[in-house]
């Protein structure tokens, strides 16, 4: 389990009751990994999304992105404008939350009880709002003022209301992963968005649980990784990396489109 996971992610009665899971209607769609403040990437990706969709002769468009908009990129407040307003038309966007949007909302509401944010991205993404940590150094008691006086409303309503999880019929689509050895309507919402090890290195497919493929990104890795049982789609961007989407439809095998 990754250490930060106990300071922002810290288990509460009500983090382990279970996640609700919205479900989503059958049809193609396209999961996108961690964007972590990298705008342009996504513009792109979208674009190359539209592309493949128009191709396939598909007249709706459904991306999922799998939550982390923020941190480490250049434009974290130009992401979350972009995810919050409405969609070009024909394309729907469904998006879930992320480790990092938990982060980020936990130190608005306290920046001097969550400062090591700061150091997992944070100061990328307040700088993306023309915010730097020097500026309430010299007045702490205002930090929050001061974050919540340059963060819009609108990003702050948008975070709050990203659900945690989205289910097909063959898919269930959520920001890190799943408890492999509990259904999946009994997971909890530190789990999805901090699961690392324990999922990861569940090598058999646990067929007698888990009925749907886990589609997830969380973990940086050099490729999409396409296994039996799960798709993980960050393919680290923030890092030098591609941002990468797959396309599912339930029948076809899982097609990987990617932007650098």
């Amino acid at each position: 389990m990754n250490p930060l996971s106990h300071l922002f992610g810290r288990p509460s009665r009500q983090l382990q009751t279970y996640a609700p899971v919205q479900i989503l209607d059958e049809g193609p769609l396209y999961a996108v990994g961690d964007i972590h403040g990298h705008l342009a990437h996504y513009d792109r990706l979208e674009a190359a999304i539209l592309a493949d969709a128009h191709a396939r002769g598909e007249d709706r468009v459904r991306i999922v992105t799998l939550g982390d908009y923020v941190d480490r990129g250049p434009d974290s407040a130009g992401v979350l404008d972009r995810l919050s307003a409405p969609p070009p038309p024909g394309v729907e966007r469904h998006s879930l939350k992320g480790n990092h949007e938990v982060m980020f909302e936990q130190f608005l509401q306290a920046p001097d009880l969550n400062a090591p944010w700061l150091d997992m991205g944070g100061r990328e993404t307040l700088a993306s709002y023309g915010l730097y940590t020097d500026q309430m150094q010299t007045v702490p008691r205002h930090a929050a003022q001061m974050v919540q006086s340059v963060v819009p409303q609108e990003h702050m309503d948008f975070m709050a209301g990203l659900p945690l999880a989205f289910s097909t019929r063959t898919h269930f689509l959520c920001h890190a992963g799943v408890d492999p050895m509990r259904p999946l309507d009994e997971q909890d919402e530190h789990t999805l968005l901090w699961i690392r090890n324990s999922f990861l290195n569940h090598e058999v497919p646990p067929d007698c649980v888990l009925d749907r493929v886990i589609v997830h990104g969380h973990t940086p890795c050099k490729q999409p990784e396409l296994l039996e049982w799960r798709i993980n789609v960050d393919t680290g961007v923030y890092s030098g990396g591609p941002l990468t989407a797959v396309r599912l439809d339930g029948i076809d095998l899982p097609c990987v489109i990617q932007t650098d």
